[in-house]
């Protein structure tokens, strides 16, 4: 598990935006970003070497992670945020053919005890009993999180018949019809 601070300058938008308001809150450290960051155009060539990108054998996890599939999918491609939901499912699954979200299990799944668990990843980290190492909302501690959570600290396991006919017959449906908030991408 690893951290990268991309570059990122928080001038470039106002102090009172949402997002660099969370980032503060999340004691982001402006300064390091500013001056010790990765370039981005270095990160795509890093993420386009390491072999981790249209690898089968590669599963990314995440919680909520269409904002990061979108971002990553928008450095690599350089195109613009796509017409539909179904344009933005192919790439993810073009780019990451095997990933998981657990809030897409936790949400609108049977995977804890048979009910939805909404809320966020401390809530269903809290529900599963997964442990947190580090602050919330860095990259690898939430990374880790997610993983612990995927992997049922409890013992608790997805019906995997529910699984099977979930993605074999629903999963486009829902994506089709839900908020794009709730966009997500599991496969095995």
């Amino acid at each position: 598990m690893f951290q990268l601070n991309l570059l990122f300058g928080p001038t470039r938008r106002s102090g009172d935006h949402c997002g660099v308001k969370f980032l503060r809150e999340s004691e982001l450290i402006f300064e390091e970003h500013a001056t010790k960051g990765l370039p981005a155009s270095e990160f795509k060539n890093m993420l386009r070497e390491s072999g981790l990108l249209q690898n089968k054998n590669v599963t990314w996890v995440t919680f909520m992670g269409y904002q990061d599939f979108r971002l990553m999918i928008n450095l690599l491609t350089k195109d613009p945020l796509l017409e539909t939901r179904l344009h933005f499912l192919l790439q993810v699954v073009e780019y990451f053919p095997s990933s998981c979200d657990c809030k897409l299990f936790s949400q609108y799944g049977k995977c804890i005890n048979k009910e939805r668990v909404p809320g966020k990843l401390d809530a269903v980290a809290t529900e599963l009993g997964a442990k947190r190492t580090g602050k919330g909302h860095q990259a690898a501690s939430d990374a880790l999180l997610s993983l612990r959570c995927l992997q049922r600290p409890k013992g608790l396991a997805p019906d995997p018949v529910f699984l099977q006919e979930y993605l074999r017959r629903s999963l486009l449906r829902l994506w089709m019809s839900v908020s794009p908030t709730v966009i997500a991408y599991c496969s095995s």
